[in-house]
């Protein structure tokens, strides 16, 4: 090799040690510059306590979400930093600390329009919502009533469209006493099996029932047996109403579901966020009914609407509808709906305490409630005729 390949190879040796040493005392520098940069486009890590990981299911149990786990995070952050601080304090943030606390998901207070079937609702409060479906019925829903006043509750009561028709009265007391009344159809039939242009017309022959008795402007909707497929759900869309299933079905349209399993089943499966399913037409609902609520109330549960557990706030109703609920009262008289609590026992409600007071009497001892048109909340395949 000759002298003068040898020198070139050794100056090209020195410039690439010189180079390479040069870089490896920049790095550090480089570093420190490029890895916050790099940080902030990662999503924050997520640290839950118990209480926030309960209410961390934004899309509801058993419903469809369209969005992924990092867009929900950010989309979480997003509407906590533009939140009011009434809002930051109400969720026990306050604005001191709010910038803090975007790391943290904070519950959605309504839900998303992604959002198509609703189950339950966390809301981090022990919030949960008694709903009461097939009404109303001619006599017992008044008990419900009066029991609801007692208690000093709120609840949901999701009608059929022939039963307002017949009793628009009590559909108007329901709305006066500040209850929520939705939409349960109008026959009463698998949905999902309908096409587009039925369901459309078994949902807004409904509500404008319930509006024309009520002056009530129904934003909620239950599908018969929870049926409710992408057809059904385009049309809820369309009509700007959510569906509201259940999250504890009592199963009380069963002959052989007591008053003792219906409790069970309600204690056994409440958490925030609930939504049970009863009927308004079955004497021991109403026991069942009155039983939980002091028990879970003990739990420090509080009972809201539908519309209050999803953060609508209150049902949207015409006050003159309302005040055409019954007669102005007379001086020294009160409303009726404080007067709920003194109405006069039922028929049903007496022919009951004799079946309880006599149970070796046969007649009084076999006495059934009528049975209106929901035999089922899920529907079989096939149906058994004797439930037709």
């Amino acid at each position: 090799m000759s002298k003068l390949r040898i020198a070139v190879l050794s100056v090209v040796f020195v410039v690439i040690f010189a180079g390479s040493y040069a870089i490896l005392q920049k790095l550090p520098q480089f570093t420190s510059t490029i890895a916050p940069q790099a940080a902030s486009l990662v999503p924050p890590k997520e640290v839950f306590t118990s209480e926030e990981r309960a209410a961390q299911d934004l899309g509801g149990r058993g419903a469809t979400r369209d969005l992924s786990k990092i867009v929900e995070s950010y989309r979480q952050q997003e509407q906590l930093a533009k939140a009011s601080p009434l809002e930051a304090a109400d969720q026990g943030t306050s604005s001191a600390n709010a910038s803090s606390a975007r790391s943290v998901a904070s519950p959605v207070r309504t839900p998303p329009p992604s959002l198509k079937l609703i189950r339950e609702w966390p809301t981090g409060k022990k919030r949960i919502a008694l709903t009461f479906d097939d009404g109303p019925h001619p006599e017992l829903t008044r008990r419900f009533l009066a029991l609801l006043a007692e208690k000093n509750v709120k609840a949901t009561f999701f009608l059929l469209g022939p039963n307002v028709e017949k009793q628009p009265d009590i559909v108007r007391e329901i709305v006066a006493a500040g209850h929520e009344v939705g939409n349960h159809s109008w026959n009463h039939p698998i949905l999902s099996k309908l096409s587009p242009d039925k369901i459309r017309e078994e949902l807004q022959k409904t509500s404008q029932a319930i509006t024309d008795a009520s002056g009530a402007q129904v934003r909620l909707v239950r599908p018969p047996y929870g049926s409710a497929n992408k057809k059904v759900q385009d049309v809820c869309d369309e009509l700007g109403v959510k569906i509201i299933c259940w999250s504890i079905d009592t199963d009380d349209w069963r002959k052989q579901t007591t008053k003792e399993k219906m409790v069970e089943t309600i204690k056994k499966n409440v958490r925030d966020g609930a939504i049970i399913l009863m009927h308004d037409r079955f004497e021991k609902s109403y026991e069942t009914t009155a039983e939980v609520i002091d028990a879970l109330r003990a739990q420090g549960y509080e009972f809201v609407t539908v519309g209050e557990l999803l953060g609508f706030g209150a049902q949207t109703v015409h006050s003159a509808a309302v005040a055409s609920a019954a007669p102005t009262p007379q001086p020294g008289e009160s409303s009726v709906v404080a007067a709920a609590p003194q109405l006069s026992p039922t028929p049903l409600a007496v022919a009951h305490d004799l079946a309880l007071s006599n149970p070796a009497n046969p007649t009084t001892a076999s006495v059934e409630l009528p049975v209106g048109p929901e035999k089922i909340t899920r529907p079989p395949l096939p149906v058994p005729s004797r439930l037709r």
